[in-house]
This record gives C-alpha cells, structure tokens and sequence, in this order.
C-alpha cells in the first residue's frame, strides 16, 4: 500500500490567492471601474499622507493636512446638479487649498466639455484647482489632454496626471523613498496591486501620446531626428 502524502503548506498555498483590500473582482462596467479607482486612490492619499504630499506635489499643492472625498456635488443658479468625481482639500494653519477632481479609466478620454464646465464650477465657487486623471498621456501635469479657453486657466489651476504617471509615483514611494508607518505602507502596497490590475482601468499604458505613432514610425524607418517634433515630448 502506497504511503499517504500529505500536503505541504507552500503546495497549499500555491492554489491560494491573496486577499486583497480592493478586490478586481466584480466591475461591472466603465462607471463602476472609474468609482473604485476614484475613491481608492483618494482614500489612501489621505490614509498615507506621504504619498498623497508626493503627489499633490506635482500639481502645486501646498503641503499640509489632505482630506479626501468623493462624487461631490453642486448646485447651480437653475438647480441643476454637477458631481464631478471628487475633491481635494488641504489645509495648513489658515491656508486651504480646495481641487476638483475628474477621472476615466480604460479607454475613456476626457472630454473638453466636462473640464471647461468643472472649471467654471471651480471658479464659481472659490476652488482653486481641477485635476483631470486619465490614462491618457502628458508631458507634463501642467499641459492637458483637451483644449481649453486660456481665460478659463487664469483664476483656476488645470493640472492633469496619467494613471501611468500615479502608478510610478506609488511604487517610486512605497520602495524607494519608503513609509514610515508599515500600516500605511502595506495600504499603499494594496493600491498599487489594484492600479496594476488589467481590471481597474488604470494600469493601461497604452501609448506615449498623441506625437508617439509619428515618432515610431520615423524610428523604425530609421528617418527620425532628434529635433523631429515630439521626439522631446515623447522621451519626457
């Protein structure tokens, strides 16, 4: 009679999977992929504030206390209702610094007409900044996917930063520049395996902007120049 076998724990725990703070599983569609990506990466911004200062950093934030929220609504002269994806808040002694937040995940591009209208919103009520976030991609958070009036630019900050860009912020955090505190680095470790995720909409790095056909194709016909537009573009 053949000896019975008994399973060790590292094969019983090849058939496992880890449990995860922000499950993939079950989006049901676009809406509900850019809800959970919105409220998870705005919670752990505000749970780890090292990582939510680094970020914030890019887009002229002033450095202090984050308070996070999401789908914020607002009411206009004729009721009609505005929910742009969430809100940012950060405030140091008496400054406070107020930003609307608008984001697409997957395929979804931002569409001129929703950013014009958030910056009107922002301007009507005293808020400072909109940052849009998607997974397209910029050479810089300063410049914006969709063209906007100049005049709307001129009391409100229009900052833009790609899923990619959040990403490599995070793991550049997480295991670089380091947590201080292991429960607040253990949640940012959660939210970058979500954003990795082929399933949350936000780990696409699906190009390298609207110049990067031009610049590959003159790459592989080997006819591109260094000062060929949006070769620096591209590079950044």
């Amino acid at each position: 009679m053949a000896p019975t076998v008994k399973p060790t724990e590292e094969r019983i725990e090849d058939a496992w999977h880890t449990a995860r703070l922000i499950p993939t599983t079950g989006i049901g569609g676009q809406d509900e992929q850019e809800e959970r990506a919105t409220s998870s990466l705005l919670a752990v911004m505000r749970a780890v504030p090292e990582f939510g200062r680094s970020l914030l950093q890019h887009v002229d934030a002033p450095a202090g206390r984050i308070s996070t929220y999401s789908e914020v609504r607002f009411k206009d002269e004729e009721e009609k209702v505005s929910i742009p994806d969430g809100g940012l808040v950060v405030e140091r002694g008496k400054t406070r610094w107020r930003c609307l937040v608008e984001v697409k995940t997957g395929n979804a591009p931002l569409r001129a007409e929703q950013v014009s209208g958030y910056l009107d919103l922002a301007r009507a009520h005293g808020i400072d900044a909109v940052l849009t976030i998607s997974n397209q991609i910029t050479s810089s958070p300063e410049e914006s996917p969709v063209p906007v009036d100049p005049k709307k630019v001129k009391k409100v900050a229009l900052r833009h930063l790609s899923w990619w860009h959040i990403l490599t912020e995070a793991i550049d955090q997480h295991r670089h520049r380091g947590i201080t505190d292991p429960d607040q680095a253990w949640l940012l470790g959660e939210l970058i395996a979500y954003l990795d995720h082929d399933k949350s909409g936000a780990s696409g790095f699906e190009d390298l902007g609207e110049k990067w056909v031009a610049v590959r194709d003159g790459a592989r016909a080997q006819t591109l120049r260094a000062l060929d537009a949006g070769v620096r573009d591209v590079a950044a």
